[in-house]
């Protein structure tokens, strides 16, 4: 990982979202992942015009960058290059992010684009986990959140997906591109709202809320105009009402609106077979320290 630089100021042009209407994220650190491609940047813009520290993960970009140097000067951005290709970048991203910043309130991703994204995605969420439950256990914050966006092509996923093993992912000739993108989304969905929700937030009582929610600006993946419309992961990042309503583990197609998993996306059994699945493929990348104890950081965990 290399930090290229840290900007301090504002964004012009940000999601149509009111800015005006979030609430005042000072003294809150938010991290925001994603490609080049994805609507990373308009999140950004928004959590650091609502005066959140703001971390941002992505690509070395030269769009990207341009609009990070967008920045007001009042507004903390510091921007961390990061390849989610390759995932010893992404654990040593997640690391360096617990060693050189005191909190992590929010935590936003926007990787799900093809199944290596989306072991990437559960390798960051893994190593920032201790960070996240530390700034938990502070009495005056709000529960941090993990927000994934992800879509409504999840549904579009074949029937014969079923995570089963490691060859189903890498022999995939018969599927299409965007069949190929509708199991990453499925896999995103299904792992948020299943196994991080029920089998470690919840099983162990974490003050964390997670969830996904329909980030439209990924329809430019499969050939349609990319809107860059992060109304959704913005709203699912900031609402209050999320934490008062105890919203966890919940699908969101707008901002306030629940949208329906596809039957695949509630099927417990392909979601035990989705954890197990993931556990083998990183371990088989990055060794069998590659994740840290699901329980990392909790009070009495080792």
């Amino acid at each position: 990982m290399q930090v290229l630089r840290t900007v301090r100021g504002s964004f012009s042009g940000g999601p149509r979202l009111n800015l005006d209407e979030l609430p005042d994220l000072k003294g809150k650190t938010v991290l925001v992942a994603g490609d080049a491609q994805s609507i990373v940047y308009d999140v950004a813009k928004a959590l650091a015009q609502a005066h959140a520290r703001t971390l941002v993960l992505a690509p070395n970009s030269e769009e990207g960058l341009a609009k990070i140097r967008e920045s007001p000067p009042d507004a903390d951005v510091r921007f961390l290059e990061c390849n989610f290709q390759t995932l010893a970048e992404v654990r040593a991203a997640g690391d360096g992010i617990v060693e050189e910043e005191d909190r992590l309130d929010i935590s936003g991703d926007n990787v799900e684009k093809e199944f290596a994204a989306h072991l990437a995605s559960v390798v960051l969420v893994n190593r920032i986990l201790p960070i996240l439950r530390s700034t938990a256990r502070s009495l005056d914050t709000s529960p941090p959140r993990v927000v994934w966006a992800a879509s409504a092509h999840h549904a579009d996923s074949p029937a014969t997906v079923k995570f089963a093993s490691p060859d189903e992912i890498n022999n995939s000739v018969d599927y299409s591109f965007e069949d190929l993108v509708a199991r990453a989304q499925l896999a995103g969905v299904l792992w948020m709202t299943s196994s991080l929700t029920n089998r470690v937030l919840r099983h162990s009582g974490d003050r964390i809320l997670a969830l996904a929610v329909y980030a439209h600006g990924d329809a430019g993946i499969l050939g349609r105009k990319q809107t860059h419309d992060a109304q959704s992961a913005v709203w699912a990042a900031t609402a209050p009402e999320i934490a008062r309503e105890g919203r966890q583990g919940r699908y969101f197609e707008n901002p306030g609106v629940l949208g329906k998993e596809s039957e695949a996306a509630r099927d417990e059994e392909l979601g035990d077979a989705l954890w197990v699945l993931d556990d083998q493929m990183v371990r088989s990348i990055l060794g069998d320290d590659a994740l840290h104890p699901w329980d990392i950081g909790l009070k009495g965990s080792t």
